[in-house]
């Protein structure tokens, strides 16, 4: 039998009243080990937890996934739905329902209202509730910060739609459906001809518009310095090491395979000025597939080291200047992660077995520099895990549906938008300063948003209109 404790603290109170005008009603999204959870305030007084768990167990060499509320118990109509359901026979699809549902029966337990009794405009809220769009009201506020995809939001009703009639609840508004013309692929005069109009449920989302809570993507300076400010209230050696990873990534345009990669002899002191230092990017055989860097030579035995090819700057290696901050938490973060008689002994092991590198310069031993809390080289998964969950108590938009835009390389991004948005820098400096050997690739990473382009074309017509007057 599956046991669970739940914390669970709650003051019986009539939401409605709340709504009424007795006060400010506020719901933030939170996420634990368990995983999300939402806290409700009445007047910045907590009132309520609601926290409905989604969870997977084996039994007899079958995997059932159940719900449980907010008082801990399993909620059986959805067990039986789950479990027993001809239309979910796969685990795959078993969860993605016990996800749907599970935002289903948060909903209803913050507005204290059982969907049977759901109205348009309940369901119209839940539709913004599981997109992640802050609602709010005159009486009320939702703060959320996971965003979901149109795509998403459309599988997740057809479960809640399927879940209402598996239990024969009575409530069109979940199913109330509209005529659309959609045009077939008609050309020129007679496109219109080939128009059909078909029915489609009124609350689903068009596959092929972005809500408002579309995914940049480049990390902006505000998000940045927010990053950096977080890490910084944490005096501890992993945020040190975040702090130093997003630099390398946002004011120097490292890859994370860039910076994974990095090893104790990349890392040298600037010839010109002894504060500051030079990264040497390159390859070696003892990388990992996520430690490679991209645009160097990757030598297929150690007997290259010694080669033309692999010594000659830009192809066999790259170099990148650190100001004197980034060589200064380095030079800490080094000293701390490496304090043998402060780590167990099991980390020390590591260390010395597992973060091991190549050398390739003197034959000295040689360590990679970022490592996981267990002493082993940071891999690009345990990377996203922790920079998720950055961006989550940011409120940072996460993409986690069509995973177009690349968590880390939103910094790249960001440092490539950053030189020509705030520095005024050419194209042909930032191609040099992103280490791209063609423009082209360069232009990728100018990625304006609308309301940039806007302000742009309100000040171009601006300046135009002067020059009439």
């Amino acid at each position: 039998m599956y046991k669970t404790t739940i914390y669970f603290e709650i003051i019986n109170i009539d939401i409605k009243l709340v709504l009424g005008g007795l006060g400010m009603f506020i719901v933030n999204e939170e996420k634990g080990i368990l995983g999300i959870y939402y806290n409700i305030y009445l007047n910045e007084v907590k009132i309520k937890k609601v926290f409905i768990q989604r969870i997977k167990q084996e039994f007899n060499k079958k995997e059932y996934v159940f719900l449980l509320n907010s008082d801990g118990l399993v909620i059986k109509d959805v067990f039986r739905y789950i479990n027993f359901s001809y239309s979910l026979n796969t685990i795959n699809s078993k969860e993605v329902a016990g996800n749907a549902l599970k935002i289903l029966f948060s909903f209803s337990e913050i507005i204290e209202k059982d969907i049977r009794n759901f109205d348009k405009s309940d369901v119209q809220n839940l539709s913004e509730f599981i997109l992640g769009i802050s609602i709010t009201g005159n009486n009320s506020k939702f703060n959320l910060k996971t965003s979901r995809s149109n795509n998403t939001h459309n599988i997740y009703f057809d479960v809640i739609r399927k879940y209402i009639d598996y239990i024969e609840i009575k409530n069109q508004n979940f199913f109330e459906r509209v005529i659309v013309p959609i045009n077939k692929g008609g050309i020129g005069f007679f496109a219109h001809t080939k128009d059909i109009a078909v029915s489609k449920y009124k609350i689903n989302k068009s596959s092929y518009t972005i809500h408002k809570n579309f995914i940049p993507k480049y990390i902006k300076v505000d998000e940045y310095n927010n990053i950096i400010s977080l890490l910084n209230k944490d005096n501890t050696i992993n945020s040190l090491r975040d702090k130093i990873i997003i630099n390398l990534m946002y004011t120097r345009g490292l890859r994370l395979g860039e910076v994974l990669g990095i090893t104790f002899e990349d890392i040298k002191v600037n010839q010109e000025e002894s504060t500051a230092g030079v990264i040497y990017i390159r390859n070696r055989l003892s990388d990992k597939r996520y430690q490679m860097a991209k645009t160097c030579y990757k030598p297929k035995s150690s007997d290259e080291y010694n080669t033309r090819i692999y010594n000659e700057k830009e192809f066999g290696y790259q170099t990148v200047i650190l100001p004197p901050n980034i060589m200064k938490d380095i030079s800490e973060y080094r000293e701390l992660s490496r304090d043998i008689e402060n780590l167990s002994m099991k980390k020390v092991e590591n260390i010395f077995n597992e973060a091991r590198a190549d050398s390739v310069e003197n034959g000295k031993d040689n360590f990679y520099l970022f490592l996981n809390k267990n002493g082993t080289p940071l891999s690009s998964a345990g990377w996203n895990k922790r920079l998720k969950s950055i961006f989550y108590d940011l409120g940072i938009p996460v993409d986690y549906e069509v995973r177009k835009n690349n968590l880390s390389h939103r910094f790249r991004h960001g440092f490539a938008m950053f030189l020509i948005k705030n520095e005024k820098k050419s194209i042909e400096y930032v191609q040099k300063q992103m280490r791209h050997k063609s423009i082209t690739s360069t232009l990728v990473y100018y990625n304006p948003e609308e309301q940039e382009i806007l302000k742009d074309t309100l000040k171009i017509q601006k300046h135009i209109q002067n020059i009439m007057e």
